[in-house]
């Protein structure tokens, strides 16, 4: 189940949460930028880069600037643009133009280095100041000749390492710090498939690249080998990236215009999402993991509630590790329900004491009949308790929802709730949240 935020005559070509996920942007193959509130699909901005094609956005760190790639043809041929934008105000910081290249692809480090590539990779700080270059190292396959360009850009999570990719399926890794080569490889055979995507794992153990003949690898940092070969049925991989917590890479294809989620310890696929009509050109999940958005050529910008996705808790709490309560004698008593999946609370109706309802390892805060709020980006609510239910809609950040007089229920490891969304009267089940992550507060 998808929503749609934005629609427009352009090709999307990126698209990015914002580092606190309560904006996302959306940038057009006609040099517009738009950013929009996450919690209401509001449009809130928009920017019109000076450009005929971009390639590329990302945030700073801070969510303070938004940096746009792209590029234009002038006489004396194609050169790339970049320009820097500050949000509060909408104020250009700089624009700067990168001679006989192209701006393919824009990427900000943790500690706000920019890299920008093109004909080589151009490292530059928040300001736009230029502080070093790196040229692609000559290739040992000259079939080609050493023309190749920089297709895609990623630094590390810690931003220690910058991992670039070559349309002729390169793979360079150097030092983000002083601009060392650390590994290269030319990933495929003969230089004939462009990498055209490349995602550092949030921990930083794994890197994603995806290519121009539908193929995604896996590559355990520090070796560089390849763990997983993911087989995605369809030319031309166009984006990869992994969710918050590590555990899911998505993949969107070219000509089957699909999403694919795997699972990253095995390389199960979960699932496949439709609804796009043609090319996906880029995701972002949102901080949380809660939502995934893709970009399309089909002009739309869809949003994904795939909370139900992730690997779920354990299903049953042992008697070992419930937390220690110490109650001294004006304490409210409280009495404890341990569910096991699947199955309903039987929460007594002549006892006016509250409930604490333990599903596997996540201990409820919420009751029945009362009103609860979301504080996450967004979840689903759908028909009935299961990931695998219909979505009814997706509610988002300080939506207000009425926990109905319905016992909760402990299904696919998670503990589901029946609720009436206040804003829409839409009535179905929500997930409470996640071991160590709530989506709902009373």
């Amino acid at each position: 189940m998808f929503k749609v935020i934005d629609s427009y005559t352009s090709h999307n070509q990126g698209i990015k949460f914002s580092p606190n996920g309560q904006v996302l942007a959306s940038g057009w193959e006609d040099g517009t930028v738009r950013l929009w509130k996450v919690s209401d699909g509001s449009l809130v901005q928009t920017i019109f880069g000076e450009m005929e094609q971009l390639n590329s956005i990302d945030f700073s760190n801070d969510g303070q600037v938004i940096v746009i790639g792209g590029e234009t043809w002038g006489e004396s041929g194609r050169y790339g643009n970049v320009e820097l934008w500050r949000l509060q105000d909408q104020t250009l910081i700089k624009a700067f133009e990168i001679q006989n290249s192209s701006a393919r692809d824009v990427s900000f480090s943790v500690e706000g280095l920019l890299a920008i590539g093109g004909e080589n990779t151009e490292i530059r700080n928040v300001k736009g100041e230029l502080l070093y270059t790196l040229s692609i190292p000559p290739a040992n396959d000259k079939s080609y000749g050493n023309n190749d360009w920089i297709s895609s850009v990623d630094f590390s999570s810690n931003g220690q390492l910058l991992a670039t990719g070559t349309m002729r399926g390169n793979l360079i890794i150097w030092n983000a710090q002083d601009g060392t080569l650390i590994y290269k490889a030319e990933a495929f055979e003969g230089g004939k498939t462009e990498i055209k995507d490349l995602s550092f794992s949030p921990d930083d153990n794994f890197l994603a690249i995806s290519s121009s003949d539908g193929k995604v690898q896996i590559l355990q940092t520090g070796n560089w080998k390849v763990i997983a070969d993911l087989e995605t049925g369809g030319a031309n991989t166009n984006a990869v990236t992994f969710s918050p917590d590590g555990q899911i890479l998505a993949t969107s294809g070219e000509w089957d215009t699909v999403i694919k989620l795997w699972r990253v310890s095995d390389g199960l696929l979960l699932n496949t999402l439709h609804g796009h009509t043609f090319i996906i050109d880029s995701l972002s999940f949102s901080p949380s993991g809660n939502i995934l958005a893709s970009g399309g050529w089909d002009g739309t910008i869809k949003i994904w509630g795939v909370e139900g996705i992730a690997p779920p808790m354990s299903p049953t709490l042992t008697p070992t590790s419930l937390p220690t309560v110490t109650s001294t004698p004006s304490a409210i008593p409280t009495s404890t329900i341990i569910l096991s999946s699947p199955t309903s609370a039987l929460i007594p109706t002549d006892t006016p004491i509250p409930m604490q309802i333990i599903c596997g390892n996540f201990i409820s805060q919420l009751q029945t009949n009362i009103t609860a709020t979301v504080i996450t980006d967004a979840i689903n609510l759908r028909e009935k308790p299961g990931t695998n239910q219909p979505i009814v809609e997706i509610i988002y950040t300080n939506d207000k929802v009425q926990i109905t007089g319905e016992p909760p229920i402990c299904g696919d490891g998670y503990l589901w709730w029946k609720v009436q969304v206040v804003k829409s009267n839409a009535i179905g089940w929500v997930v409470e949240g996640v071991e160590g992550e709530r989506w709902l507060s009373p």
